[in-house]
């Protein structure tokens, strides 16, 4: 019901609106904050059997629609198609939704202005939620709305799954900026809390703390932003990394059309792996030397250049059926940084490209 009410007061949702579920009925964003927001405010609720984007605009007039709720990178199809006649003066003022990617995120603002996102996190075993109302901080989680559970980020011993505890023994809560775990307060009294797995006695006796599983920061205005799931880092010889990450950061770079990220092996060693879809103007030679100077947490060690990279029916992106490190076509693979060829922490990088692409 939170999601349901805060999507409503989030989005401002009343009886005027009329909320366009483009998400499946059976995911969170389509059953919580697209039915669950239109019943709690009183508004319009539309729906369709799929989503297809030369149909989109069609639909939006037919259906006077105001926010269109969607999930991950489902909107991208709108991106990629061809300019429709509808879109001009359209009716949407929101794109309401979760997991859109923050390169995406920015041409969705650039193309269907004055239309704003509004991007919620949602944890699945507790009661909290994060929104991002505005654009000033694309990628941003956003902060909790109010009737939320409390969410604090606390220092996280990745390698053994446990909290970092200060000298009097209790866990550590992360500065800003700080990298840490994203823990949800439960009530320890209630019946229901023991179901879940919850951590006790982390900062006062009698308190409990659900672990979401996702890395996180707070900034200094009190935002959260994802890191990324801590059981998916990429964990290599020079240090751990996160896949989402690195997809963001190879996405922000012209040329980069869609990226994933995923562990692999090259020369017997863990590497970090990519796959990118390249625009049509890409130059495979500019992109390497650009991908090569990304600092170290958002560089993958290999990138394979793909056509297409497969997806859930909710338009996550899946690394299921894409080359492993050293898979895949030599000529559309780019080799960032050899294994055993630089030292750690040097700031040097060898790149090898020979993609004809």
């Amino acid at each position: 019901m939170l999601s349901a009410y805060g999507t409503a007061a989030a989005a401002a949702l009343g009886p005027r609106d009329t909320v366009y579920c483009l998400a499946p009925a059976y995911h969170p964003s389509g059953l919580l904050v697209a039915m669950g927001g239109a019943i709690a405010a009183g508004s319009r609720f539309a729906m369709t059997d799929g989503f297809a984007a030369d149909a989109f605009w069609d639909e939006v007039r037919r259906y006077g629609v105001t926010v269109g709720v969607y999930t991950w990178t489902m909107l991208r199809q709108l991106i990629d198609a061809a300019p429709n006649s509808a879109e001009v003066a359209h009716p949407i003022r929101l794109f309401v939704g979760s997991g859109m990617p923050p390169a995406l995120w920015r041409n969705v603002l650039r193309r269907f202005a004055p239309a704003k996102v509004v991007e919620f996190y949602t944890a699945a075993d507790a009661e909290v939620v994060l929104v991002n109302l505005g654009d000033q901080k694309i990628g941003s989680l956003g902060r909790p709305l109010p009737g939320s559970a409390k969410a604090i980020v606390t220092a996280w011993d990745t390698e053994r799954s446990r909290p970092e505890l200060d000298a009097a023994g209790l866990a550590r809560k992360c500065r800003p900026d700080e990298v840490g775990m994203l823990l949800v307060a439960v009530d320890p009294l209630d019946p229901s809390t023991g179901q879940v797995p919850a951590l006790r006695a982390l900062f006062e006796p009698d308190d409990a703390w659900v672990v979401t599983g996702d890395l996180v920061r707070r900034d200094h205005d009190g935002d959260f932003w994802l890191i990324g799931d801590a059981p998916a880092l990429i964990r290599t010889p020079r240090g751990a990394r996160s896949p989402k990450a690195i997809a963001d950061a190879l996405e922000s770079l012209d040329g980069i059309e869609l990226a994933v990220a995923y562990a692999g092996e090259w020369r017997g060693e863990p590497a970090a792996v990519a796959a990118a879809v390249l625009t049509d103007d890409a130059n495979v030679d500019s992109l390497a030397k650009e991908i090569a100077a990304l600092r170290f947490d958002d560089r993958p060690d290999i990138v394979h250049i793909v056509d297409d990279i497969p997806m859930t029916d909710w338009f996550r992106l899946e690394t299921t059926g894409l080359p492993t490190a050293e898979g895949g076509t030599p000529e559309r693979r780019l080799i960032i940084l050899p294994h055993n060829e630089i030292p750690p922490g040097s700031a040097s990088v060898t790149v090898t490209s020979n993609s004809t692409v």
